[in-house]
């Protein structure tokens, strides 16, 4: 059951994610999601991979709505508000706890 409304959820996040391709924007409009389910989203927006390392991620909801917003700032944006930071490992971005991204 657990499954299937996560899965809701996501698809959710996936149908109200439109990029806008030539300016590379993200529009996004989530009410009560979770920010790993965000976050994924805004991978598949940004057509970057995007690795997710924290304990505590499915404690982290977030409302959000985002209209023509760089990929870039949506994805500081998110992760600031949420406890959450991130850094460039190649083409990958690994978000993580700030606390843990403050210790490297």
């Amino acid at each position: 059951m657990l499954n299937k409304f996560l899965t809701a959820i996501l698809l959710s996040v996936f149908l109200v994610c439109t990029p806008v391709q030539a300016a590379g924007l993200v529009n996004m409009n989530v009410t009560d999601a979770e920010v790993r389910d965000v976050l994924k989203a805004l991978s598949a927006v940004g057509g970057t991979d995007i690795m997710i390392s924290s304990k505590d991620m499915e404690k982290n909801k977030v409302t959000l709505e985002m209209n023509n917003i760089p990929f870039e700032e949506a994805l500081d944006l998110v992760t600031k508000v949420t406890g959450l930071a991130y850094h460039k490992v190649g083409n990958v971005i690994v978000v993580t706890d700030s606390a843990n991204l403050s210790r490297k």
